[in-house]
């Protein structure tokens, strides 16, 4: 029980967050009833080849993490997402550990069940800083900042031996932080591609073969804001790491699911030849939204075939995720990215592939992300 207990915590998407922050009751908005309506495949698919197919597992209201990972596992999954921010895992100059230590826990569940972990280790979390206290005011190209960096870093390593990584991303939607609260400062931009080229040279020199990359928002990646400085600072990189969601950024409104084929055409153009790896990746179901169970469902259809025109180059796609946030959770969101905006909290409570309440239930979305994946050979 104990150890299912700390399973269970393992729990992470890009937007957990510090969970230290005070609880709240946010109330959840009613959904209609859930549909059972059997899932049919159109039209051909391509075999998954290299591809990976992975999902940010989250646990209904039973906190059944092994039942949870169980069902992402009959999907065909070959990795799930882990995110610790910096600051978390060393909680003191030199002083490395958390309380349960996560990493420790990540090495003996998922390499006894054949799964790979894609690794978010956060000095940049969305819109705030992650490095621990004593460094909140030091640049990030300060000699400091990179070898504490690198010495936290060498310690994660140590406690996950027996893991296969996928990839290693260092910041999880860094460039939020970058343009909103350091207001797209070239000197800011500049300090942190040097922090990223050192930390990752380190990591390159003792784990050669290892992905690194660097996850961002696809309207990061995509918009003249910052497209430019996130192409410089993605020199360094292995990978293309996004996080992207089938949303309008402005309000949170979910288009037309045929839409994704045009986002995938940008970024593979706009990062000809290179691999794309989307760490975060989903759609809402919500009403309020413009969308509806059986939107997120042609999401999913969509989504693979967009995947299947350019299997080549998008290598890993990360699915977010497969329960829907608590109560709780949701009220922490709001806390932390200091939004309370009802669409935006409407998008992050109806993210999941399963329902919330008791032990959960199917969604349109995970029949035909089951019947998808199957087709291809998962």
């Amino acid at each position: 029980m104990k150890k299912k207990l700390l399973i269970g915590i393992l729990v992470v998407v890009a937007v957990v967050v510090v969970l230290s922050l005070l609880r709240g009751e946010e109330p959840r908005l009613m959904d209609p009833p859930l549909s059972n309506a059997p899932y049919e495949l159109i039209g051909p698919s391509f075999p998954r080849g290299e591809r990976i197919l992975a999902m940010a597992v989250t646990m209904a209201e039973d906190g059944d993490y092994e039942k949870a990972f169980g069902i992402a596992k009959s999907i065909g999954i070959q990795a799930i997402t882990l995110s610790q921010d910096w600051k978390d895992i060393e909680t003191a100059p030199g002083k490395y550990g958390s309380d349960p230590n996560f990493l420790a826990i990540a090495n003996t569940y998922y390499p006894a069940q054949n799964t790979l972990v894609a690794l978010d280790i956060r000095p940049i979390h969305t819109n705030r800083l992650a490095v621990p206290s004593d460094l909140e005011n030091t640049p990030f190209d300060d000699p400091v900042m990179i070898e504490r960096f690198n010495k936290m870093i060498d310690y994660v390593f140590s406690q996950i031996p027996d893991v296969e990584l996928a990839a290693l991303y260092i910041g999880s939607e860094f460039d939020v932080y970058m343009q909103w609260v350091v207001n797209n400062d070239p000197k800011a931009w500049k300090q942190y591609e040097t922090f990223y080229k050192e930390t990752r040279a380190h990591i390159k020199s003792k784990y050669p073969n290892l992905k690194v990359g660097a996850e961002a928002t696809f309207w990061g990646l995509t918009g003249e804001a910052t497209k430019e400085h996130l192409k410089r600072l993605n020199r360094h990189s292995d990978i293309i790491g996004v996080s992207y969601y089938h949303v309008d950024q402005n309000n949170f409104k979910v288009p037309d699911p045929k839409e994704i084929h045009s986002a995938f055409k940008e970024i593979t153009a706009l990062y000809s030849g290179r691999p794309i790896y989307f760490h975060q990746f989903g759609a809402p179901y919500g009403a309020t939204l413009n969308s509806s169970e059986v939107k997120q469902r042609e999401f999913i259809r969509e989504a693979f075939k967009a995947w299947d025109t350019h299997a080549s180059q998008v290598q890993l796609i990360a699915f977010t995720w497969l329960t829907d946030a608590s109560p709780e959770d949701l009220a922490l969101y709001q806390q932390y990215y200091g939004l309370s905006d009802r669409n935006f909290v409407e998008y992050l409570r109806t993210l999941g592939f399963r329902t919330y309440p008791g032990s959960g239930a199917d969604r349109e979305s995970l029949r035909a992300l089951k019947a998808e994946a199957k087709a291809r050979g998962w």
